[in-house]
């Protein structure tokens, strides 16, 4: 049975091939599986963070959604997407065509072996803060400090990626 409509928060991430339009193939096919994307963010170039070898920069957004799927359903479908989209490697810190971050699950918390919610090393990332900060309404933990004061924390301004459109 599902259930009522639940928001979340998705971060998403690019820095192999068209990091921009791997991003939007994300979102599109988020949404071709009962998934309403309801806001997204900027998009962000950022430099590689914790990662053993040069690697080319990111492309960073979060997403607002709406959603009927459980944590774990929506959880399967990211790794799933991530898959298809030529992912191989979840973990391993290597350059990647898309990474799915489940970032917040509708004031839920969970840990397991596989997947912990609020996402644990979001607080310490200002690729994920900023953007989640332009398209958060609901679901901030309270037992953390206000996401603005934590955007507040990093001493450089991220730089919003204008995507070059080709004409049609």
């Amino acid at each position: 049975m599902n259930q009522a409509p639940k928001v979340a928060y998705i971060g998403l991430g690019s820095n192999l091939g068209d990091r921009a339009q791997n991003i939007q193939n994300a979102i599109e096919a988020l949404q071709e599986n009962h998934v309403h994307v309801a806001a997204t963010s900027q998009l962000y170039e950022t430099n590689p963070v914790d990662v053993c070898e040069q690697q080319p920069k990111y492309i960073n957004a979060v997403i607002r959604i709406q959603t009927s799927l459980t944590l774990q359903a929506l959880f399967e479908l990211t790794r799933s997407l991530e898959y298809i989209m030529g992912r191989r490697d979840k973990g391993e810190k290597k350059p990647r065509t898309i990474d799915m971050d489940l970032l917040l699950y509708d004031n839920e918390t969970h840990a397991d072996q596989t997947l912990q919610i609020p996402h644990p090393r979001m607080t310490d990332r200002q690729f994920v803060l900023v953007p989640l900060s332009e398209v958060l309404t609901t679901g901030w933990p309270e037992h953390l400090e206000d996401i603005q004061s934590l955007c507040q924390q990093f001493n450089e301004t991220l730089k919003c990626f204008k995507a070059n459109k080709t004409p049609a």
